[in-house]
């Protein structure tokens, strides 16, 4: 891999004699990547209908991506606790990606046309915003309202496609928090959102990992939306209580599906809809001076409602985390951390999770005020972090 970036910002910023501000960014960022894959392999046993692997690869790619964007922003004071904020950003990007992928013709390495593509992708995002925030009635509100218009083009060369897409969305958010007494606070949240495919998802050529396996992005996938709603409830002591709730439309996952007889490819897909719900309870725990905790448990029930290999899916789980985060004060400069979780199992879309944890652990020294020494050990007792069982096969 080489890889290199360039980026700059121009700001400016005027405040009025009212009080209110006026500020603007230009970003300008360049992208570039190259990357060379040799593979090579040798079949010693074929299983019936398994087409023999390619005996050698080599597989270069160039990423080009270049970032535009102008932003400007206006906030004033609408009154002694009245706020208002608004704003317009445009951004522009655009992204080329060349792959080049040589294969063995009878010992010669030669361009493949087939497997070998030109991918770009234009987007552009024009978007405004209005936020108004203060107080009413000893409660501290915030409200916006957000629009978006995208417009991008995505064309690849082989296969020949193009596509292009144009659409506005509005994104209204709210926020409320109000104290129920000089202790006790009571939130509510509520967001819509979009989450893009980056670039690469939408790419269709082909990205091997090796001779049996590739991925394979999509160039007709859509953005993911996202409606999260949260009711909190705090002490001032630290101890807090929410329910969560959160609702995904055009869901965006990565599936397996066997080619071939005897290869894996992993495609990016929208697969349908999820509704998640969430109950998180947080507790600091003083177990002595010298020793803090945090503890805090969730509790999950997801749904995925959703389409595989021309079958329609109706998955349901009830899952559970907890997490635990303990500080010690050791004495003469000396502090030590012990941070770990466990996850029961779980489902995601078609994926089954097993049991997992994992235990962090940290010794750190002050020296002096100007330096410190610190020790660190990520999964100290070296326990699988990530395992899954996806369609009846274990990874």
């Amino acid at each position: 891999n080489n890889s290199q970036n360039q980026l700059a910002n121009f700001n400016f910023q005027h405040n009025f004699k009212n009080k209110s501000q006026l500020s603007a960014d230009v970003d300008l960022g360049r992208f570039r990547r190259t990357n060379k894959n040799n593979l090579m392999t040798t079949a010693l046993v074929l299983t019936q209908n398994a087409q023999k692997p390619i005996g050698n690869l080599i597989n270069e790619t160039g990423t080009t991506i270049d970032i535009q964007t102008f932003k400007a922003d206006y906030s004033v004071a609408l009154s002694k606790i009245w706020k208002m904020e608004m704003g317009v950003k445009h951004a522009e990007v655009n992204s080329i990606n060349d792959i080049a992928l040589q294969t063995d013709d009878k010992g010669k390495l030669v361009l493949d046309p087939n497997l070998s593509s030109h991918f770009e992708y234009r987007e552009q995002v024009n978007a405004g915003y209005v936020n108004l925030s203060g107080k009413l009635k000893n409660a501290d509100i915030q409200a916006g309202l957000r629009a978006e218009h995208t417009h991008s083009v995505g064309s690849l060369s082989v296969p020949n496609q193009t596509k292009t897409r144009d659409y506005l969305n509005w994104f209204p958010s709210f926020f409320i928090a109000k104290p129920i007494s000089p202790n006790q606070t009571l939130l509510f949240s509520y967001s819509y959102r979009i989450d893009r495919p980056n670039y690469q998802k939408l790419n269709s050529a082909r990205g091997f990992v090796d001779l049996y396996a590739y991925s394979q992005g999509n160039i007709d996938l859509v953005p993911q939306y996202t409606h999260a709603v949260e009711l909190r409830y705090a002490l001032k002591s630290g101890f807090f209580a929410s329910l969560a709730a959160n609702y995904i439309t055009d869901l965006t996952f990565d599936l397996n599906y066997v080619t071939e007889g005897n290869k894996v490819v992993r495609l990016t897909q929208n697969m349908g809809n999820s509704q998640g719900y969430v109950i998180t309870v947080g507790l600091p725990i003083t177990v002595s001076k010298a020793w803090q905790a945090q503890a805090s448990l969730l509790g999950f029930y997801n749904q995925f409602q959703f389409e595989y290999e021309g079958k329609k899916w109706n998955a349901k789980n009830v899952a559970a985390r907890l997490n635990f985060n303990n500080g010690f004060v050791l004495g003469s400069g000396w502090t030590a951390e012990l941070n770990g979780c466990v996850n029961s199992p779980r489902v995601n879309t078609i994926m089954e999770i097993p049991w997992l944890s994992n235990v962090d652990a940290g010794v750190q020294k002050s020296v002096s005020q100007k330096m410190k020494l610190k020790l660190s050990l990520q999964n100290v007792f070296f326990t699988p972090i990530g395992k899954t069982v996806y369609n009846g096969v274990s990874s």
